[in-house]
């Protein structure tokens, strides 16, 4: 099953929002908190996840499998439990690879920030 195409950082905020719903993330504990809701664009595909001990890269953009906040979501190295925990850090239940599968896309073509191309 298909999830959605993303085409713009509102998309993937919404994104975002709606898998922590639908996973019953308390992620209100964790230090960086929703963080994707109070980063611009520029942040988000750039900077670090704030509140976290040492610089973090959210993401590579162009490269999902490298990006820190798949591999969280994917729970591989370092996120494993070997430096940090899988994310969410109360799950299980954890995001299921379709449920993880837009935001990948979304990173390997290169965090679009517009309407579709038609």
């Amino acid at each position: 099953m298909a999830g959605p195409t993303l085409n713009t950082y509102a998309d993937v905020q919404k994104y975002l929002n709606d898998l922590v719903t639908a996973l019953g993330c308390n992620i209100g504990g964790s230090p960086h908190k929703a963080f994707w809701n109070n980063m611009t664009y520029q942040q988000f595909t750039t900077g670090a996840v704030p509140s976290v001990r040492g610089n973090w890269p959210v993401l590579q953009i162009g490269s999902p499998d490298t990006s820190n906040i798949i591999m969280a979501l994917r729970g591989v190295a370092p996120f494993d439990g070997s430096t940090f925990n899988q994310m969410p850090a109360d799950g299980p239940p954890f995001a299921t690879p379709d449920q993880i599968q837009p935001l990948a896309d979304w990173i390997q073509n290169n965090c679009p920030n517009g309407p579709a191309v038609a």
